[in-house]
């Protein structure tokens, strides 16, 4: 496909290349082995050029401020605590070079701080870094966010589409004032580095981070990554890079990260190095070439060797051969996922090129600095290695000004009282919301709507600034948010009003499609919840088909249908998924992806028609639930770059239903397994408690760990024979079995298996009690077993279970477990456990899932 992507100084000859990348076939062939080890490169790798350089005067003075540190001082800089798990005193005492808030995290933990909160905490934390004893170089910090659609984690910020949105508007200009904006919101609250722009490919809907993707387009994602860069930092070639109203940009997760086996946001790229080339390195060719200072590694592996462990890739390739002169920073905690390595302890990834840790929480943090401090006294990792790192940290602060020993509240003039978002900034966001929208059906000319006639507006994202956001709102995930956390927005449902009421219409809003008054036409606003990574990644039992999650639409569309009332879909959704069911209900559909805080725009595009549709398809949209793993899909039902207009004549024909059959969801085998049971009981597991999945202790005999008493009874051979365990007046305390390695229980569900046990209840809870399996951090979710524990006969042992289907229909990825058994309470309880298996259950089992 040719694609064409206008002038973008200072690119030049770069996104020539980026063109012909874009447009070249993949090769199928793979190498023997991941390239771990640095090396010359045995394919073409382009190399962008720079239009920065190094000036032999900053060069200068950064050897003699290296000269002056100690080793202490050093490692310091390399660290990067999030602000929840560090004091600016503490800043002070270990060097540190950077912090960062996580998603959800806050000054004073407050999440309705205000603008001028942000900046107190942003000067407190650059005094204590300027508050050096005398001899000691004095250095900036630097202070980072993922301010990935906005300055999205600041309540009253504008918030922007998301980028899959601003694919579809393929505007370079509009990318870059948006960049600008971001930028001026961010340094008004003191902060100067941005996580952003994901220039990640996503060839996989079912990552929970496809609508951070531009595109699945490589030039699509170049171009606007690109622009985004020189947005949020400033043309490399003016006076204005890096300026007090600019921030450093981040292009991120160098690389492969959008095509991972099954859309796993951790999982392995299994592409060949040409493949990797050709699909994916645009994006770190064009933002190079922008002049982005920083780049993030990656969750995900490469042929299996995690990214943050890959020396060839981070150093051989990204700077030595592409010249990339900035520092690589780690992803949050992802040093605990590489072999022989853990979240504080991990020589591995700085020897293979990451210069910055981002090691958000205590004692992590602290002890990563006395482990890397004695891996460098013992020669586990070399000076010239840490000399290396500090010199590009260094190089970057420079950069950036921040030697100018300005305080962040005397950089900048802007100053946007409690809410950031300007009259300016808000119509930015409209504009981007307005050319996003595709619009896939408009049978007998449906749509425009008139806005002077009664409206019925339905559905869960109808009046939801939350879901028309999206993740990265304000939280991580975006999914515990309430309508005062959206001060300067406006939901979809609000847009429509205030437009029919301008022209004499009026609208009715109804959560199930009722109405009071027969409407002349209906707006059913419906969509995805908002998740990020994990939370939102579609496997085992999720498929792409959306019905199959959220039924309610599809009802409320076939009841409109049934009355002849003509119905218009918008779909919000960060990522296409199968919706030919609702399609077949709509007369018109709309796909208006993660629109933002400005609402508005929509009912700009849907009334009276005065603005067209502008917006095309930035990803293909699947003509089935299932997606190959590697990527060799059936043909879509609409293609990239698919979208109709006004103008368009187009009638919409009914769409197929009937998918091919496929047990329960994707990835399972076609045939049921015979599966011998899995021993939860082996002599390789060990009970581990945890305090909110922050500290853990391993139970051998008998412990006691905040509130929760626990006793393993073992036979002769070792094996767990029993567990008691008693919550007595206890926070939330978690049970987990645990033998160190990951196991995949796909095979186990295909055989209708259950994770089974026997359960001895002594006290029942006066808590919630809750089970699960675990894959990692947000990979699973709890089941509530409160109710069907509470109804057995107490002082007795009793046979329960839970199907594997169950546990795989609450977000577990049952390709990765790490814990097969877990429970946890607080309050009171006393229970007993034996004969935990996987496997066929009893006859007289007890279900505990209350779903079934």
């Amino acid at each position: 496909m040719e694609v064409n992507i206008p002038a973008l100084k200072p690119l030049g000859l770069v996104l020539s290349a980026v063109l012909v990348l874009a447009c070249s076939p993949a090769e199928d062939t793979r190498i023997e082995g991941p390239m771990a080890r640095g090396e010359t490169p045995n394919v073409y790798w382009p190399t962008p050029q720079s239009p920065i350089g190094k000036d032999p005067k900053a060069e200068k003075k950064i050897a003699e401020i290296l000269a002056r540190m100690s080793l202490e001082q050093k490692i310091g800089q390399m660290m990067q605590p999030s602000i929840d798990h560090i004091t600016p005193e503490e800043v002070t005492q270990y060097y540190i070079g950077s912090v960062l808030n996580g998603g959800g995290m806050y000054p004073n933990k407050d999440r309705y701080a205000s603008p001028h909160d942000w900046m107190a905490l942003a000067n407190e934390f650059w005094d204590a870094a300027r508050n050096m004893p005398e001899g000691v170089p004095a250095i900036p910090l630097l202070w980072g966010t993922d301010a990935v659609h906005g300055h999205n984690n600041v309540v009253g910020a504008t918030l922007f589409p998301h980028n899959s949105a601003l694919g579809a508007a393929n505007n370079t200009k509009l990318v870059r004032e948006i960049g600008e904006a971001v930028a001026r919101e961010m340094v008004a609250t003191g902060l100067d580095w941005n996580f952003a722009p994901t220039v990640a490919i996503a060839k996989s809907l079912r990552w929970g981070r496809a609508y951070e993707s531009f595109s699945e387009n490589p030039g699509i994602a170049a171009q606007l990554s690109a622009a985004m860069v020189i947005g949020l930092q400033g043309e490399p070639s003016s006076e204005r890079f890096l300026a007090n109203d600019r921030v450093i940009a981040t292009a991120k997760h160098f690389i492969g990260d959008g095509a991972t086996e099954r859309g796993d946001d951790q999982g392995s790229t299994q592409l060949s190095e040409q493949a990797l080339i050709n699909e994916h390195v645009t994006g770190y060719l064009s933002t190079i070439s922008s002049g982005v200072q920083t780049v993030m590694a990656s969750y995900s592996s490469w042929q299996g060797v995690p990214m943050h462990a890959q020396k060839y890739l981070l150093t051989d390739v990204l700077k030595n051969h592409m010249g990339f002169d900035g520092f690589v920073i780690s992803d949050w905690n992802a040093t605990g996922h590489v072999e022989g390595c853990t979240r504080d302890n991990c020589a591995t990834a700085i020897n293979a090129g990451v210069d910055m840790l981002m090691v958000p929480t205590k004692p992590d943090w602290p002890n990563m600095i006395a482990n890397t401090l004695s891996q460098v006294k013992n020669g586990d990792i070399a000076i010239e290695r840490i000399d290396d790192a500090v010199t590009r940290i260094l190089r970057v602060k420079m950069r950036a000004g921040l030697f100018q020993e300005l305080q962040p509240s005397t950089r900048t003039t802007y100053s946007f009282g409690d809410t950031l978002s300007t009259a300016a900034h808000q119509e930015i966001a409209r504009q981007a919301v307005r050319e996003s929208l595709v619009l896939l059906k408009n049978n007998n000319k449906t749509l425009p709507l008139a806005a002077d006639g009664h409206i019925l507006v339905t559905g869960n994202a109808a009046d939801s600034v939350a879901m028309q956001s999206g993740g990265w709102t304000i939280s991580w995930q975006g999914n515990d948010t309430k309508p005062e956390d959206f001060p300067a927005a406006t939901s979809i449902y609000q847009g429509l009003l205030y437009t029919t009421r301008s022209a004499g219409g009026s609208v009715e809003l109804s959560e199930d499609g009722s109405y009071r008054k027969r409407p002349d036409a209906a707006v059913v606003v419906f969509g995805e919840e908002p998740y990020a990574e994990m939370r939102g990644d579609l496997q085992n039992l999720k498929t792409l088909e959306y019905n199959r999650e959220y039924a309610q639409a599809l009802m409320v569309l076939s009841t409109l249908k049934a009355e002849g009332i003509p119905t218009v879909s918008v779909f919000v959704s960060g990522r296409p998924r199968l919706v030919a069911k609702e399609m077949n209900q709509s007369d018109a559909f709309v796909m208006a992806w993660l629109p933002g805080s400005e609402g508005q725009g929509i009912a700009d595009v849907l009334l009276d028609g005065a603005r067209g549709f502008k917006g095309k398809l930035p990803f293909s949209w699947p003509s089935q639930p299932c997606p190959n793993s590697d990527g060799n899909n059936p043909p879509p039902l609409h293609p990239l770059g698919f979208g109709l207009n006004y103008q368009s004549d187009v009638q919409t024909p009914q769409l197929n239903e009937n998918y091919p059959p496929f047990i329960n969801g994707c990835d399972l085998p076609d045939q049921p397994l015979q599966v011998a049971g899995y021993d939860l009981s082996g002599s390789d597991m060990n009970l581990h408690l945890e305090l909110k999945s922050l500290e853990k202790v391993v139970v051998n005999t008998e412990t006691s760990w905040h509130g929760l008493n626990a006793k393993v009874s073992r036979t002769g051979d070792k094996n767990i024979e029993q567990i008691d365990l008693v919550w007595a007046g206890a926070p939330r305390v978690n049970a987990v079995l645990q033998n160190g390695r990951v196991q995949s229980f796909v095979p186990n569900l295909v055989a209708d298996q259950s994770l089974a046990f026997e359960v001895n209840i002594r006290q029942s809870a006066n808590e919630t009690v809750w089970l699960k399996m675990e894959c990692g951090h947000l990979c699973s979710e709890q089941i509530d077993v409160t109710e069907p524990l509470k109804a057995l006969t107490q002082n007795e042992w009793h046979p329960v279970y839970v199907p594997l289907s169950c546990i795989a229909d609450h977000r577990t990825d049952l390709h990765k477990i790490n814990s097969p058994f877990r429970i946890d309470s607080s309050g009171n309880l006393s229970l007993s456990l034996r004969n935990m298996r996987v496997g066929k259950v009893k006859p007289s089992a007890i279900n505990l899932c209350l779903s079934q």
